[in-house]
């Protein structure tokens, strides 16, 4: 595992018992470039990283094709902002 995932791990098990101070000492502190929206944006990717397309749609209510670009761009967040 490279460090790249252990760090995405890492953030993933803290936001299962994470508060919004957590969020606000991430955004402010964290490694994350592009201030508070690309904090959030990493975040969020962490947070779905497990989420597949056609679940993603239908809990949603997006075509699966705009699920999948959307899916995309939260990935991308995770490789920098």
């Amino acid at each position: 595992m490279n460090i790249e995932n252990q760090l995405i791990d890492f953030i993933a098990s803290s936001l299962a018992t994470a508060d919004t101070a957590f969020v606000d000492d991430f955004v402010s502190n964290g490694p994350i470039p592009g201030g508070v929206d690309g904090a959030n944006r990493y975040l969020l990717a962490v947070a779905m990283r497990d989420v597949a397309a056609p679940e993603f749609a239908i809990s949603t209510g997006v075509s699966q094709d705009v699920a999948e670009s959307l899916l995309a761009w939260l990935k991308a967040g995770t490789r920098g902002v």
